[in-house]
């Protein structure tokens, strides 16, 4: 599996160098930190990234959707008896349809979308973000079960793709 090989290769070397800036903190200052919240890459979950380790944002992303992701699949094959198709797809347009509209409700929450609020409230979030990985999925599944739709379409997909991005970037969705 993919994000479990992902995950081991990852979390080695991000928790080495958490204790070496918690480490180092202590040292610096007396103090922790916000360090707790990033054993559980809770730091960014629903509110602004800390400063502490600000490499770790991205990492939050991965990791809960890789948590997630096989949850809801074993959830929707063990209890609603769905396909290995089905239960692959259904979490994943649920997750592009929730970080789209999270960052639509935070676009008419914030009147004043300056790039700090847009940095901090839409792109380093796990809740604003979580699609970000589900595009990628849903591009390897129509490749995967639609071979020839995957090809006879790449172009519409490859602008589709540029437009999906362009839009994502536009400050209502960044």
């Amino acid at each position: 599996l993919f994000w479990k090989q992902r995950l081991l290769r990852i979390l080695p070397a991000y928790y080495l160098v958490l204790i070496v800036l918690i480490v180092w903190n202590l040292i610096v200052t007396g103090g922790f930190g916000p360090s707790k919240q990033y054993f559980f890459f809770i730091q960014n979950f629903c509110t602004s990234h800390p400063y502490f380790f600000p490499e770790a944002w991205t990492l939050s992303i991965e990791f809960w959707f890789y948590l997630l992701i096989p949850l809801f699949v074993f959830i929707l094959k063990g209890y609603f008896k769905l396909s290995d198709k089905k239960a692959l797809l259904v979490p994943v347009i649920i997750f592009i349809l929730f970080g789209f509209f999270m960052r639509l409700f935070r676009a008419y929450t914030f009147p004043e979308l300056d790039g700090y609020i847009r940095d901090d409230f839409f792109r380093k979030q796990v809740v604003t973000r979580i699609d970000s990985i589900a595009f990628g999925v849903l591009g390897a599944y129509i490749h995967r079960y639609y071979k020839s739709i995957w090809s006879d379409y790449k172009y519409l997909f490859l602008v589709l793709g540029i437009l999906i991005f362009l839009v994502t970037k536009s400050a209502w969705f960044n």
